[in-house]
């Protein structure tokens, strides 16, 4: 059995004629009659009872029509679904998000992908950039955001935006501070920082010969607020983090005199893995959302 046969047997069918059948499909009438005739033999059933007036479908014909119909609407709807799949992001994706950043990026992502594009489905996991980094190499995650590292072998980077490494404490803290504070005077103040905040800013120390007062390292930014809001201690993050605090006026935020102090943020995927259209839209909307971050210090 051929889809063509099908298509002759229904134009039959709905036309009661072999020989309106014949003109409407461009067909000669004996060569319609051969193919109707080749699947009554194949299924061993009368399909079409003949008459002078013209041909009409049999109890077993109208059963085989609906099929038939059914069958080639089917094979109708595969090359526009495919085309939809082909030209529309639609697959699944694992996005890898360092977690000074997961906060911020990801809700806004989860977001966008359900309104854009419905048939992607995403699954995020956080984790730190040397780890994200080896779980593109590994195939785990399809993308990843890093945020200030190196080149990596066997990994594709590409550059999104700078955020703000900036001193953070309350009010009370900072008193005497406008807007910046000299690196040196940070030797004053016990700071609590991250691991990746102080691979970030200790370059930048041991330029100046300064060695800060840490008091205590710990990777929970959520932690690290929190000591500092309560007066704690003093720490080093990126402005994005502190952003609604400092608004608000809970904690200040002081650039360090001199040049900025700023982390790379980027998008990766690994080298030798295509960029399907899922890849490649979802890079793009993280691109979109991380430019609108507030990621650099107020100028006034």
């Amino acid at each position: 059995m051929e889809l063509r046969q099908l298509r002759y047997f229904v134009s039959v069918a709905r036309e009661g004629s072999f020989s309106k059948a014949s003109e409407k499909l461009h067909i000669a009438q004996p060569a319609l009659s051969r193919q109707i005739q080749l699947l009554e033999d194949e299924f061993g059933v009368e399909l079409l009872h003949r008459t002078a007036k013209g041909a009409h479908a049999t109890e077993a014909g109208r059963r085989f029509k609906e099929m038939a119909e059914f069958v080639l609407n089917y094979v109708a709807e595969m090359k526009p679904s495919l085309t939809q799949f082909a030209s529309e992001p639609s697959a699944s994706i694992v996005v890898g998000l360092p977690p000074s950043l997961a906060f911020m990026l990801a809700p806004r992502l989860v977001e966008e992908t359900q309104r854009r594009f419905p048939l992607v489905t995403l699954r995020i996991i956080e984790g730190f950039s040397v780890f994200l980094a080896e779980w593109l190499e590994e195939f785990r995650l399809d993308l990843a955001v890093l945020t200030d590292y190196g080149p990596i072998a066997g990994i594709e980077r590409h550059f999104i935006e700078e955020d703000d490494m900036v001193f953070i404490g309350t009010p009370a803290k900072l008193k005497k501070y406008d807007k910046t504070i000299p690196l040196k005077d940070v030797e004053d103040f016990p700071l609590l920082i991250t691991h990746g905040f102080r691979s970030i800013i200790s370059e930048h120390f041991a330029a100046e010969h300064i060695e800060p007062n840490y008091h205590m390292e710990l990777d929970s930014i959520p932690i690290a607020k929190e000591m500092v809001l309560r007066g704690l201690y003093c720490s080093i993050l990126s402005y994005g983090l502190v952003h609604e605090e400092t608004k608000q006026g809970r904690l200040r935020a002081l650039q360090f005199e001199g040049a900025p102090v700023r982390r790379r943020i980027l998008t990766a995927v690994a080298e030798n893995r295509p960029l399907s259209l899922t890849i490649t839209a979802i890079e793009g909307l993280i691109k979109e959302i991380v430019k609108e971050l507030p990621l650099r210090l107020p100028a006034d």
